[in-house]
């Protein structure tokens, strides 16, 4: 019903809530890391933006405005530990960035 009314994504909050529960039995600091991410108001954000002139040959850890965790490269994904990773013109990435760090060409559908 939801992909129906035009959603590509749904995020089920117990679901979440439960993973982030059982993860805070063996390490509160990533439950705490994690819920620092989804809110607007914490100190690490993760952005979805296109791959700018300054990202181009890079690799995901040696960008300005932070790590691109994945970069999605027509319908690949490459982590950010692969290897061979390089940002490429076209890409889209998803960076981690500290609050007020974010740079670059926003995304457009």
């Amino acid at each position: 019903l939801v992909r129906q009314s035009g959603a590509s994504t749904t995020v089920c909050p117990s679901t979440l809530s439960g993973v982030l529960m059982a993860n805070s039995l063996t390490s509160s600091r990533v439950t705490g890391y994690v819920h620092d991410m989804l809110t607007t108001d914490g100190r690490v954000l993760i952005v979805e933006r296109a791959a700018g002139p300054s990202d181009v040959g890079r690799r995901p850890t040696e960008l300005n405005d932070g790590i691109a965790v994945m970069i999605h490269r027509g319908s690949l994904m490459i982590g950010f530990r692969d290897p061979d990773a390089r940002v490429v013109e076209g890409d889209h990435l998803l960076v981690l960035t500290p609050q007020g760090g974010v740079e670059g060409t926003p995304m457009s559908d």
